[in-house]
């Protein structure tokens, strides 16, 4: 591995978002993205390889709670990876996905953002697995946002099973508005 490629995974493992853009910007021809074992990750997640992913987490244990390969595999419908991987995660882990917020300006956390992603790449099963997680999450926007997803999916029965789960106070009165927004 490469020192340019050495530091942009330092660089991505810590959440350094400058420094990853800023070697980017000067070395993109010389990072090369193969070696890089959360890369190679987010790839197996990705295409839905789960032998490759615990292959890479066996030799790289400190990747198992790698957010974007969870949000990867949700929103590219492979549910038993997603299920195999919020499995290793602790419960610290799980209460930093469901409270923790994706940016400084944002009041959505990286489960909601999931979920409503989830939806708009119309994956039903997960979509139905991740609510079994988190119903509370109903009344939040994200959830609205995402019901206006499913409904411009054009999946029928995605949107016959969002509807039953949408709580009282969103569902649309008889003049078909009522939503809280």
């Amino acid at each position: 591995m490469t020192d340019i490629t050495k530091l942009y995974e330092e660089a991505y493992l810590a959440g350094n978002w400058a420094k990853q853009s800023e070697l980017l910007n000067a070395y993109s021809s010389k990072i090369n993205f193969d070696e890089i074992p959360v890369c190679q990750l987010h790839d197996f997640c990705n295409k839905g390889n789960l032998s490759n992913i615990k292959d890479i987490l066996n030799t790289n244990p400190h990747l198992y709670n790698d957010y974007y390969s969870f949000y990867s595999s949700c929103i590219y419908g492979h549910l038993n990876i997603a299920k195999y991987l919020f499995s290793l995660y602790t419960n610290a882990d799980k209460t930093k996905l469901f409270t923790t917020y994706r940016n400084a300006k944002s009041d959505v956390t990286g489960f909601e953002h999931t979920f409503r992603i989830t939806c708009g790449y119309n994956q039903l099963e997960v979509a139905k697995w991740l609510y079994t997680i988190n119903p509370s999450m109903v009344d939040t926007n994200e959830f609205i946002k995402a019901f206006d997803n499913v409904c411009c999916s054009g999946n029928i029965e995605f949107v016959k099973w969002f509807y039953t789960i949408i709580s009282p106070k969103n569902k649309p009165n008889e003049y078909g508005n009522g939503y809280r927004w």
